[in-house]
C-alpha cells in the first residue's frame, strides 16, 4: 500500500525557557488511505491510568501545548457523548492552514524538565514501545488527528526526525468515538518528516510509508528524543476531540485520560510573614463539572518554581510556610477536583517574606494647620525590628497628597489642604522590606 501525505509543516516551539524542535501534524485526505477495520489494542496487566488536565501542562507537568506555534484552539471539556475514559476529553479545532499539538515529554531528553538535558542513555527505545493508540471523535472537518513521535533514528543523540502515524482515512466516521492502534497496519500507516538516509524512510520527506514493525526493524537503535503526542493540522480542517492516549513500554501501558478541570483561580496580593506568606485568591469561575476539593499553591522566586503546597481544603486563604526571609515571592494557584488539577492562575503580585505585616485600624485625628495625625495598630515585625512607619494621605476632592514617616504611632502628616477630605494608609518597614499598606482610614476633613 502506498500513501502520500498532503503536507507536513516544520515549526520550532519552546517548552519552558528552552528551545525544542517540533514538527506539526501530518495531514492526509480521507481518500488517501484504503478502508479497513479499526483495531483496538488490549492494555496489558498492570496498566495504569493518568488523568491529564489543564493543570498538567508545562511548566507544572510533562505535557505542553505551545501557544506561540499552535494556531488553532484547544480546551479540556466534558464529553462529547460517552467518552472512552472518564467523563471528559481534549477538544481541538483548526481551520485550513492551522495546527494544534499536545506532546508528552516524559520519554526523552526533556523527561527531567525544560532543560531537555537527560542523556541519550535514558531515552525510551522505540523497540520497547509495546502499545501506542488513541481515540478520536470528529464532529466535522476533512482531516483527523495523528500521533507524532520525535525520534533519533540512530539512538546516538545526534539525529532527529518526526515519525507520524496517520489513521486510516477510509474508515473515519463523524460524530462517534473511534480507536486507532498505531502499531497495527490495518489502522493506518507511518511517515517521516526527514529522509533518514537508510531503512524504510530512505526517501524524500513524507513520500514513503511504513508500518511500525518495519520502522523498528529498520532502525533497531532508534529512541524517542523529545515528545510524542497528538497533532492536527495543517492541510485540512478539524473540529472534534481526542481521549485515552495509550503509551506502553515493555508491556507496561499508561492510559492518558484527558479530563475537564476547573478554570484558573484569581490571585489576590499576598501578605508577608516570617518565613511564610498569607496567600488569598478568588475561586475559579468554572469548576469543570466537578466539586472543588482543595487547592495547590506554587511559590516562585523570580522565574524559579519552588515546591508545590497542597491544601485539602476549599478555603481561599492559606498560610504558605517554608519560605526564606528576605526573598521576593510570587504565587500561582490551581484548584483540585476528583478529575485532577485545574488550570494554574497567573502569578500574583510579589511580596518580600519577612517584611512587616499590615498595620491595622488606621484613623485620622485633625490637628489644624494642615496637620493630620494618623494613628494605627503596629503590625508584627516578622523577626526584624520595624524602623519606620509611613503614612500616606490622599484626597478625593482636590486636596494635595501628603506623605510622612515616623518611628511610632501616631504619625503627623503635614501640608494637608484645608477644607479637603482625606483618607490615609500606613505601611511598616524593617530591614527585610516594606509590608503591605493598611486598609484606608475613615475620611476626615483637614483644617
Amino acid at each position: 500500500m502506498h500513501n502520500s501525505v498532503r503536507e507536513i509543516a516544520e515549526s520550532s516551539g519552546r517548552r519552558g525557557r528552552h528551545s525544542v524542535r517540533r514538527i506539526s501534524a501530518a495531514i492526509v485526505s480521507a481518500a488517501l488511505l484504503s478502508a479497513g477495520a479499526l483495531a483496538v489494542s488490549v492494555a496489558p496487566a498492570g496498566a495504569a491510568t493518568t488523568v491529564v488536565t489543564a493543570g498538567s501542562l508545562a511548566p507544572h507537568g510533562a505535557w505542553s501545548l505551545e501557544p506561540t506555534s499552535n494556531t488553532g484552539s484547544f480546551s479540556f471539556v466534558t464529553g462529547p457523548a460517552a467518552t472512552p475514559g472518564g467523563a471528559g476529553s481534549l477538544a481541538l479545532a483548526i481551520a485550513s492552514g492551522q495546527h494544534e499539538w499536545l506532546n508528552n515529554y516524559a520519554y526523552g531528553a526533556c523527561q527531567n524538565g525544560p532543560a531537555c538535558n537527560a542523556p541519550a542513555s535514558s531515552w525510551t527505545p522505540l523497540a520497547s514501545v509495546t502499545a501506542l493508540s488513541f481515540s478520536t471523535y470528529r464532529a466535522s472537518g476533512t482531516t483527523i488527528p495523528t500521533i507524532n513521535v520525535e525520534v533519533d533514528p540512530s539512538g546516538s543523540g545526534s539525529g532527529y526526525s518526526t515519525f507520524v502515524f496517520v489513521p486510516n482515512g477510509g474508515t473515519i466516521v463523524n460524530s462517534t468515538w473511534q480507536a486507532w492502534n498505531a502499531l497495527s497496519p490495518v489502522d493506518g500507516t507511518w511517515f517521516s518528516s526527514q529522509n533518514v538516509g537508510s531503512g524504510p524512510f530512505n526517501c524524500a520527506p513524507q513520500s514513503c510509508n511504513a508500518s511500525f514493525a518495519q520502522i523498528v526493524a529498520g532502525y533497531p537503535n532508534a529512541k524517542i528524543k523529545y515528545g510524542l503526542g497528538i497533532n492536527v493540522g495543517t492541510g485540512g480542517t478539524f473540529a472534534g476531540n481526542v481521549d485515552n492516549f495509550n503509551v506502553g513500554v515493555l508491556g507496561n501501558t499508561t492510559t492518558y485520560d484527558f479530563e475537564n478541570s476547573p478554570s484558573a483561580p484569581r490571585p489576590v496580593a499576598p501578605v508577608p510573614g516570617n518565613k511564610k506568606a498569607v496567600v488569598s485568591w478568588k475561586p475559579p469561575l468554572s469548576n469543570g463539572g466537578a466539586t472543588i476539593t482543595g487547592y495547590e499553591v506554587q511559590p516562585y522566586i523570580g522565574s524559579t518554581a519552588q515546591p508545590v503546597h497542597i491544601y485539602n481544603s476549599t478555603a481561599t486563604t492559606q498560610s504558605v510556610g517554608g519560605l526564606q526571609n528576605g526573598k521576593m515571592y510570587k504565587f500561582t494557584i490551581a484548584a483540585r477536583t476528583a478529575s485532577g488539577t485545574g488550570a494554574w492562575s497567573a502569578l500574583s503580585g510579589g511580596t518580600i517574606v519577612g517584611a512587616p505585616g499590615r498595620p491595622g485600624n488606621a484613623k485620622i485625628t485633625v490637628a489644624g494647620g494642615g496637620v493630620l495625625k494618623v494613628s494605627f495598630k503596629p503590625p508584627a515585625d516578622n523577626g526584624a525590628k520595624i524602623t519606620r512607619f509611613t503614612a500616606t494621605c490622599t484626597s478625593a476632592n482636590g486636596g494635595t497628597t501628603r506623605t510622612r514617616s515616623g518611628v511610632k504611632t501616631p504619625v503627623g502628616v503635614t501640608g494637608a489642604t484645608a477644607g479637603k477630605t482625606y483618607r490615609c494608609t500606613v505601611t511598616a518597614t524593617n530591614s527585610r522590606g516594606t509590608g503591605p499598606k493598611s486598609v484606608a482610614s475613615p475620611p476626615a476633613t483637614a483644617a
